[in-house]
């Protein structure tokens, strides 16, 4: 069987220059035909793992954070073959946190070669697909802000410093939804929509949520002034916000349109996207396979 490793050498943790060695000493000696190579800018792992499915790699590995694992799941739904493996080395890593997928390094590629798989869910927000979370408002804008910060903080301290920051200058969102023959107006601080539990490095965001049910779990947070989101915030880390049933609603549904006013910020595992208007979110007809 042929395995390809993708690996992203700038995402997360700065530790990329040290993978290979780690990859080859437990790979080496598998049953494997392997393949190691790096991405040298957006879009590279998609086209990488295109490539490898038409030279008959059977499994992808992506190497880095929840971005690069996005990148490579795209390859496979658009070529609608092979199996996508995970090794997590992004700053968040919270698609692997929803699969029970190790964030240890030699761990997680003990299950590679072990390789049992589960079918997942693919989310879609217009074209553009996700395994984990999208979502639009603060969260978005704390993952956009967060960005800012990456080149001089590591993991959790840039997502500290990027909550600040979003706080400071962050306004509430007019929004229309609609969901099953509903519709109506919102002021929402944010909605997610997810088909794992977890996002922004370990927050439980839709705490009920499974990956493999068939359905998209929505969290919205409604506009909250802003001393009552200092006592808010801090429970959504551990998925009990719900008690705030004032500002707090989720929904389990099959599809969902979000049709925003003003401009907004789309945050899609990771990667950030500007749009405006109707943004329809939807699971893609087909799962993929995951080796968790």
């Amino acid at each position: 069987m042929k395995i390809a490793f993708i690996i992203n050498p700038i995402a997360g943790k700065n530790r990329k220059k040290d993978i290979k060695p780690i990859i080859e000493m437990h790979i080496s000696n598998s049953h494997y035909e392997y393949i190691i190579v790096y991405t040298d800018g957006i879009d590279d792992a998609r086209i990488l793992t295109k490539n490898f499915l038409d030279e008959n790699y059977e499994i992808i590995v992506g190497v880095g954070g929840d971005g690069t694992i996005r990148e490579v799941a795209s390859g496979i739904k658009e070529k609608g073959k092979g199996i996508l493996g995970i090794i997590p080395m992004g700053t968040g890593n919270d698609l692997a946190r929803s699969l029970n997928v190790s964030l240890n390094i030699n761990e997680a590629l003990k299950r590679i070669i072990r390789g049992k798989t589960k079918e997942v869910n693919i989310g879609l927000a217009e074209e553009n697909i996700f395994l984990n979370v999208a979502s639009i408002g603060l969260d978005a804008e704390i993952v956009k802000n967060t960005k800012l910060f990456k080149g001089i903080f590591k993991g959790k301290v840039a997502y500290t410093m990027g909550i600040l920051r979003t706080l400071l200058i962050f306004k509430s969102k007019e929004v229309t939804i609609e969901y099953n023959n509903i519709k109506r107006d919102e002021k929402i601080l944010l909605i997610a929509l997810a088909n794992g539990k977890y996002y922004g490095g370990g927050i439980k965001i839709t705490p009920q949520a499974k990956i493999d049910d068939n359905k998209l779990d929505i969290c919205i947070i409604k506009e909250i002034p802003k001393f009552k989101l200092l006592f808010l915030f801090p429970s959504v880390y551990n998925g009990n916000h719900g008690k705030y049933k004032k500002y707090v609603e989720f929904i389990r549904v099959d599809s969902f349109n979000i049709d925003t006013k003003d401009e907004v910020f789309l945050n899609i595992d990771g990667d950030i996207l500007s749009k405006k208007g109707l943004i329809k979110f939807n699971l893609y007809e087909k799962n993929i396979n995951i080796i968790i």
